[in-house]
């Protein structure tokens, strides 16, 4: 039941992301009331504690089928990055023809959130862009040949 019940937490966490994605997409369009960095933090913090949830549920039901695959994406929030840019795109396209259900979860590897600081500290990571996939850290750009082999897609 345990499972289960978690199961459907992270459905209603989901949903609850993708909805604060839609209202931080409308803050960011209406500089006027300057909600955006206020909602940014929201949806951030709604995003890692999304995937504390899945790890969780990993970890308690290790017979289950992952209700998605998670990957972290770390990038820099405060320079410029090219290479963040290409990896998002990157993820994007293979997250669209993948037949796995997978979630990208992006987060600035410079700080600011709690449980995004642990994440970077647990990590160790130090540059940007670098992603995490099921425990291990790949630093630097990684293409959709690399990236479909590693989630089987």
């Amino acid at each position: 039941r345990f499972c289960s019940a978690l199961e459907t937490h992270i459905q209603t966490q989901n949903k609850r992301l993708f909805d604060l994605l839609g209202i931080l997409e409308q803050a960011r369009q209406n500089s006027l009331n300057n909600q955006y960095p206020i909602v940014r933090k929201r949806f951030q913090s709604a995003n890692a504690q999304l995937y504390f949830s899945l790890k969780r549920f990993e970890k308690e039901c290790p017979n289950r089928e992952k209700p998605l695959i998670p990957i972290l994406y770390f990038f820099s929030d405060t320079e410029e990055c090219g290479d963040c840019q290409l990896q998002a795109q990157i993820l994007d396209d293979v997250g669209k023809t993948c037949a796995q259900p997978i979630q990208i979860f992006a987060f600035p590897y410079e700080g600011g959130i709690e449980p995004i600081e642990l994440l970077v500290k647990d990590y160790t990571i130090t540059h940007a862009p670098t992603l995490v996939i099921d425990e291990n850290k790949y630093v630097g750009v990684q293409g959709p040949t690399f990236l479909g082999k590693k989630l089987n897609c």
